[in-house]
């Protein structure tokens, strides 16, 4: 999914960043975004531009408004709460800066998606601190092309962030037909995340989602008649490394024994609770799920072992794709893609693929130091899935009696070494 904006565009959304930089919380460039596009007559966002002495009354009423009408954006008047600037005549005067910016003709309509999710790109990039909960779109472009999902399915993230994944799913899934339709489930226990997946469903135009905020590990909200809703396709990024799941803990939340049925995780790291979430969640027949961790959970010892080959004895684990380093914005950790598939097809039952693509990678267009999947890098890598055969440098299909003799470590590098920047 492409970012269609001209240079005029962009040159005015990086002023708008600059006015938000150090003068105003960046979020209400976006809460504006979202406004504007809910705001369906134009008359009615010029009347709300007008610079007049109950500016900011407006912009709370129409965020009252707008929130009041949907279940999902409870929290949204919590954090955007216009009238707070009331006695600041500089984050006034920022508002209107902002708010006479988006009231150029060229952003409109069909815009505002676009402009919405280059701002989330941009403010991670200059944000790290606060990245975690947006996912780089060329992973989320790769994995969803890989986990394809269809029309009539349904999509799920545990863990949603700003919902790139659900959004990307949605448009792959739909394409230009209009009569397609894919249905929506995600799970956010960050209000503020939660809040901004929302309004970026919003100004993308898609409304059969729901979105729960909850912590998805204890409380899953996609519960049926008291048992854990399956789903066709699943995508998520969960918090990697998350401290505080263990035994007693997870025992605790809900559907313990249905989602935890491999074993329990310690309290160093959650990773492979998420990842039996996720299986739980996933449809024996024809279910599939992806998942973007860290490395570390590809070879850890212990419970996360213990679970790790319980999972590749059960024959669900599908492929492993190691990702370059530095390709995230809050960490210059390496990373993967772990593909599971209930009920696999014949060609590749009792088999897993492993793809080492750490040397898939191009600079970043923007960031010293950080590396970026191409269109070319993320070709190879789906071609490599796809084909589900030994690649030289690229690829290894091993069978499950090979993974036991690595002792379970379902990390790329041990099956296949990656070719160097040169022979790429």
């Amino acid at each position: 999914m492409e970012i269609n904006l001209n240079e005029s565009q962009i040159s005015a959304l990086k002023k708008a960043a600059e006015i938000t930089r150090a003068r105003i919380d960046y979020r209400y460039l976006l809460a504006l975004v979202f406004i504007k596009s809910e705001l369906k007559a134009s008359s009615a966002w010029e009347e709300l531009s007008k610079d007049e002495p109950d500016f900011l009354n407006k912009l709370t009423k129409a965020t009252a408004e707008i929130a009041g009408k949907n279940p999902y954006l409870k929290h949204m008047i919590n954090y955007f709460d216009f009238s707070q600037f009331s006695s600041v005549k500089g984050a006034t005067t920022s508002l209107k800066q902002l708010v006479e910016i988006l009231s150029d003709s060229q952003f409109s309509g069909n815009t505002l998606g676009d402009v919405f999710e280059w701002l989330l790109r941009y403010y991670a990039l200059t944000h790290p601190k606060e990245a975690e909960a947006y996912t780089p779109r060329e992973v989320v472009d790769l994995l969803v092309k890989i986990v394809d999902p269809r029309d009539k399915e349904i999509v799920y993230d545990a863990a949603m962030g700003y919902g790139g994944f659900l959004i990307y799913s949605y448009k792959h899934a739909t394409g230009g037909c209009s009569a397609c339709n894919v249905d929506l489930y995600g799970q956010e226990l960050s209000a503020i995340a939660h809040t901004i997946a929302v309004m970026n469903m919003h100004v993308h135009k898609i409304s059969n989602y729901n979105a729960y905020m909850d912590d998805t590990l204890l409380f899953p909200r996609t519960q049926e008649a008291g048992k854990l809703k399956k789903f066709d396709v699943i995508l998520s990024n969960p918090p990697w490394n998350l401290y505080g799941y263990d035994e007693s803990i997870l025992k605790k939340g809900d559907l313990s024994n249905e989602r935890f049925s491999f074993g329990y995780t310690t309290l160093e790291s959650a990773d492979w609770a998420w990842v039996q979430h996720a299986l739980a969640s996933t449809k024996l027949k024809n279910g599939r799920a992806g998942l973007v961790m860290d490395t570390e959970c590809l070879s850890r010892s212990g419970s996360d072992k213990a679970i790790r080959s319980k999972i590749v004895d059960a024959d669900l684990l599908e492929a492993v794709v190691l990702l370059p380093e530095r390709i995230f914005y809050h960490t210059t950790s390496a990373s993967c893609i772990l593909v599971f598939r209930p009920s696999k097809l014949s060609k590749k039952m009792g088999s897993t693929i492993f793809i080492n693509a750490s040397n898939e990678r191009e600079p970043h267009p923007e960031v010293k130091r950080m590396n970026y999947l191409g269109n070319d890098n993320i070709n190879r890598i789906l071609k490599a899935y796809q084909d589900f055969n030994s690649v030289n440098g690229l690829a290894y299909v091993a069978n499950i009696s090979e993974i036991r003799k690595k002792d379970y470590n379902i990390n790329p590098s041990a099956y296949v070494t990656a070719l160097s920047d040169v022979e790429l």
